[in-house]
């Protein structure tokens, strides 16, 4: 972006010295024997005539008497109808080789003629499509002044199809080629200001893949085009390459430059998304563009000039509204838009009043749209860099809002684990070989062998009868808030809460007795709502279960079935038979260390559903 700052920075000082300095190398109206260069528009005189009239006629007292005295430095009419003549007197006595130039590059014909003490010495005749030089070819039109000691009279006839601004200079010829060489360098840089912004701006489309940036680098080259045609680069650069299509090229370039500019700000500006109904006209109009391309090449030129003038102006009105829009939207990048519109419509406003005669001509007005071109190039190129960083900034911020809404949904997702936990435990998922109750389907089943532990409180039917549900319920609430720490605390979990009963499951069946020893001492510290002391009894027993889901397809429940949990709930009962606490099945105590616990082995009991009668154990104590 710095070379691209440069080059702007050195175009500004070169156009400065150009266009600002009358009388650089030596460019005043002035005849003076040190005089290199003289503008002849202050001393040219003009008349309107039919087209192709004889110089025989002009020349005539009847035409002589017509001409009318130029007003400005560049004389300039607007469109016309009608071909125009110029003349101009001035005394060759300086003996120098003198050429007479016409720096106006699109005219369609026009025929030069010097003419001394009444006798017609050079006739010469050219035009924008049929260029005939005797000099080496030059954008503008050149013609060699015959030498002559006395005061001559140039004479100019031309036709044109577009607005008629006529520039006219007489040089010394090695001084001429010096300017050229200058005035050159000033396009070059304009061009190449042009090339470089254009390459910049695509290589930065190759690396962020934004379409506005695309836009930007075929407007910009499309314009490039248009100034190349505009002001005579195309024979100087290309030769007859392209001759007779010259009108044609231009056309199509102001309006594909237009297509581009329409592109790019309906992108850049954002005004799909602003505004979609004005965004759908804009591709409409960039339709209709494209299709005067048909009429193009059956129309007359002077038609074809005509409808390339028009879609522009649509076109410009169509951004102007663009960046209205924008800015109301709030949309920041648009400001730098609008200012790099603004500098080339002024410059183009005045370079349009220029040809329309409604200012007079000069050096700044007929150059100004290319002062205007380049500085609405910079300020462009620095409106993308502005978006690039406003979209960038953009982006930051949705991905900070992003991982902000990431971080809040899994801290939900946390919440929901920890709350779904308390209504299937992790130990169950995690036996069942899941990750998450999310991956929990109906059906899912496994058999493993665990230590199955039941316990109830005693008499709590009746002493909800006699405290009341209220009562009932919030000491409930207290007894489970402390069994179940006790339960987890061993390596055990909660299946379910069974009213006053707790179902909890064990892998590891000495756990289990020590968790229910825990839970009977801890028991015997709380009182009933009725103030009696609460009692409690524990059945445990070891075997194979079946974990698994079952439901339908809209409510499950995790369960464990089998022989295993049928047997521990009814050892659990067993206890207030005969008084005790904890029993275990004979399945435990083979599991537990030995040495270590003091069994009393019960007499052999029939429980119901069994076939044969089983061995209980109550620990001594319990």
């Amino acid at each position: 972006m710095k070379s691209i700052q440069n080059s702007f920075i050195l175009l500004a000082l070169l156009g400065n010295t150009f266009f600002c300095n009358p009388n650089f190398y030596g460019a005043n109206s002035n005849s003076e024997p040190k005089q290199r260069h003289t503008l002849l528009g202050p001393t040219s005189q003009f008349l309107f005539s039919e087209y192709n009239t004889n110089l025989e006629d002009i020349l005539s007292p009847n035409f002589q008497n017509k001409f009318r005295q130029t007003k400005s430095s560049y004389a300039n009419f607007g469109i016309k109808d009608k071909e125009l003549w110029l003349k101009v007197d001035f005394d060759l006595k300086d003996k120098r080789e003198m050429i007479f130039e016409v720096a106006s590059p699109l005219l369609k014909k026009i025929r030069y003629f010097q003419v001394c003490q009444g006798k017609l010495e050079v006739s010469f005749i050219s035009g924008m499509d049929q260029r005939n030089f005797e000099l080496p070819i030059h954008p503008n039109y050149q013609f060699l002044v015959k030498p002559n000691s006395n005061v001559c009279t140039f004479y100019l006839s031309i036709q044109s199809n577009d607005s008629i601004t006529v520039p006219m200079y007489l040089w010394e010829r090695d001084r001429l080629q010096a300017y050229d060489i200058f005035r050159n360098l000033l396009f070059g840089v304009f061009f190449g200001l042009m090339i470089s912004l254009s390459l910049y701006n695509f290589l930065l489309y190759l690396s962020i893949k934004s379409r506005a940036y695309l836009w930007y680098v075929l407007y910009t080259l499309s314009f490039l085009v248009f100034f190349v045609g505009i002001y005579g680069f195309i024979p100087f650069l290309f030769g007859a390459l392209f001759e007779n299509s010259i009108s044609y090229i231009i056309m199509v370039a102001s309006i594909i430059t237009s297509i581009f500019a329409l592109l790019f700000a309906n992108q850049f500006l954002q005004i799909k998304t602003i505004e979609p109904r004005l965004s759908k006209l804009i591709y409409m109009l960039v339709i209709s563009g494209l299709l005067l391309f048909i009429p193009l090449s059956f129309i007359s030129v002077s038609a074809g000039i005509i409808l390339s003038n028009l879609f522009p102006a649509v076109s410009v009105l169509f951004v102007i509204v663009s960046i209205i829009v924008s800015l109301r939207s709030g949309y920041k990048p648009a400001i730098f838009f609008g200012i790099a519109w603004g500098t080339l419509l002024v410059s183009v406003g005045v370079f349009i009043s220029e040809n329309l005669g409604l200012i007079h001509g000069n050096a700044f007005t007929h150059y100004c749209q290319v002062i205007g071109a380049s500085l609405e190039a910079v300020l462009l190129s620095l409106a993308l860099g502005y978006r690039f960083n406003d979209l960038r900034a953009k982006e930051a911020e949705a991905r900070e809002l992003a991982l902000n809404k990431e971080r809040e949904a899994l801290e939900v997702e946390r919440a929901y684990a920890r709350s779904m936990q308390r209504f299937v435990p992790e130990q169950f998922l995690k036996s069942l070989d899941r990750e998450s109750i999310l991956h929990v389907q109906k059906g899912d089943a496994k058999s493993v062998k665990m230590a199955v532990l039941f316990t109830d409180i005693r008499g709590f039917t009746a002493l909800s009868e006699k405290v009341g549900t209220e009562a009932t319920f919030q000491f409930l609430n207290t007894y489970l808030e402390k069994m179940e720490p006790i339960i987890v605390s061993h390596g055990g979990f909660i299946d379910k809460f069974i009213g006053d009963a707790i179902m909890a499951l064990f892998t590891d069946a000495e756990n289990a007795v020590l968790a229910a020893k825990e839970m009977a001492n801890s028991s015997q510290t709380l009182l009933l709502p009725d103030q009696t002391v609460l009692r409690t009894g524990f059945g445990i027993h070891y075997g194979e279960v079946i974990l698994g889901t079952v439901g339908s397809e809209n409510r499950l429940d995790t369960t464990v079935i089998g022989d295993t949990v049928n047997l521990a709930s009814r050892i659990e009962s067993m206890t207030k038979e005969f008084s005790a606490r904890i029993l275990v099945s004979s399945e435990i105590v083979v599991q537990l260390s030995k040495n270590k616990w003091e069994w009393q082995e019960l007499p052999l009991v029939q429980i119901r559903g069994k076939g044969k009668p089983i061995s209980l154990f109550q620990l001594n104590g319990y």
